[in-house]
This record gives structure tokens, C-alpha cells and sequence, in this order.
């Protein structure tokens, strides 16, 4: 009797564990939401939706500030980004999703911009 009242008690505790890690673990993974916009942005806002980014590197430092496991997503918004140098990625950047917004029109550009009319 003793055993099985045991037994039923060790099963209790083990399935109130499961319960517990998964419920923690939803408050453990969280993810960041960054946005660039070339037409409405500026590097001194704070990146969110409404105070976008201008530039894809400044959206990058920025998610380099957010510690690992946590995901960052870098939203860019349409217009075409000419880049003046190299964006370079490593490990710290493992963590952090570049994407278009929506179904909007993105273009990266490492050439340089020539003015209409030159």
C-alpha cells in the first residue's frame, strides 16, 4: 500500500513539474521587434513601429543589445537601402531575422546612388 501511495505521489510531482517548465518557458523565450524605415526613419528613434530605424546597421546594432536566445526580427519597411558600407554579420547576429514588412517592396543596394540627371 505504501509503494503505491508512493508511486501515485512521484507520478503527481512529475506531471506538476512538466506543467511548471513548459508555463516558465513561455516567459523565458521572448522576441523583439525592430523597424527600419528609409523614408520615415531616424537613427536616434528607438526602432519600433511608429519610430522607425533609418538605417538596416543601425537596426542591426541595435539587436546586438538584446542577449541570446532571445529573437530579434528587423521589419524593413519599402524603399531601397543604399548601403556605404559592408554590413558584416557574426555569432552575435545568430538570433536576429532581416524581412521585408508585409508584401512590401525591399531593395538592398551596395552600389552607389547616382543623382538624377548626372
Amino acid at each position: 500500500m505504501l509503494k503505491g501511495l508512493i508511486r501515485q505521489n512521484t507520478h503527481i510531482v512529475e506531471n506538476t513539474l512538466a506543467v511548471i517548465l513548459v508555463f516558465v518557458s513561455g516567459f523565458c523565450y521572448s522576441q523583439t521587434e525592430l523597424y527600419v524605415s528609409d523614408s520615415q526613419g531616424n537613427d536616434a528613434n528607438d526602432g519600433s513601429i511608429t519610430s522607425p530605424f533609418k538605417t538596416i546597421q543601425r537596426a542591426k546594432d541595435e539587436a546586438r543589445l538584446y542577449a541570446s536566445p532571445e529573437t530579434v526580427d528587423i521589419y524593413i519597411r519599402e524603399g531601397i537601402y543604399y548601403l556605404n558600407a559592408p554590413l558584416e554579420f557574426n555569432s552575435e547576429d545568430d538570433n536576429t531575422n532581416y524581412r521585408a514588412y508585409g508584401s512590401e517592396n525591399v531593395v538592398v543596394s551596395g552600389g552607389d546612388k547616382i543623382p538624377y540627371g548626372s
